[in-house]
């Protein structure tokens, strides 16, 4: 049995070595044994805060009362560093640091896919607007050429390569289409 000094309550755990009231070092107690009174001792008083803050002088691991909060004999544990989080302009600028780059899109390649295709589907509409191929044939030539350029001359920049072929490819053969629209009407023309 156990007996604390301040408000004189009575503990029969052994194993208690302070007062969960007040916390004050228990004595040993040498009075009549007497039965504890079991609610007082589990019921808090009303307005009862366990938590008390910190005094801003006070290090991390103290607490009022003058308890470290340590388990004896252990070893203190030393708090996480904290580093503050980066923000994405302070992160590498090395593109091998990060895992799957992304390249942007080459506009001119792009453009020159669609402007090729374009160019086809009007060269094969039919042979009376095909004189409309050089309109679209010619500049996805030019922006299919520069496209390639750029993927070729840094890769690591500029992605587009395929896009810039098929935009040449296509601007090519629609700007043949007026050609062979011709030669075609003729060999009918021709046949006659």
């Amino acid at each position: 049995m156990k007996k604390c000094p301040t408000c004189n309550k009575v503990f029969s755990e052994e194993a208690l070595q302070f007062c969960s009231d007040d916390g004050t070092i228990l004595e040993p107690d040498s009075g009549p044994a007497s039965a504890p009174d079991l609610m007082a001792t589990m019921m808090s008083p009303s307005g009862f805060n366990p938590y008390v803050p910190p005094s801003p002088g006070s290090s991390p691991g103290s607490s009022p009362g003058g308890m470290s909060g340590e388990i004896p004999g252990s070893a203190p544990i030393a708090p996480a560093p904290w580093d503050k989080p980066k923000a994405a302009w302070e992160l590498s600028a090395d593109p091998s640091s990060i895992a799957n780059p992304v390249k942007p899109q080459n506009l001119y390649a792009l453009g020159s896919m669609i402007l090729g295709i374009l160019s086809l589907i009007v060269g094969f509409v039919g042979s009376a607007f095909c004189f409309l191929c050089g309109f679209t044939g010619v500049p996805a030539v030019i922006a299919g050429a520069i496209a390639l350029i750029l993927a070729i001359k840094s890769p690591e920049r500029y992605s587009g390569k395929v896009f810039a072929i098929v935009g040449i490819a296509a601007g090519v053969i629609a700007l043949l289409l007026p050609a062979f629209w011709w030669i075609l009407s003729m060999l009918i023309y021709n046949l006659k």
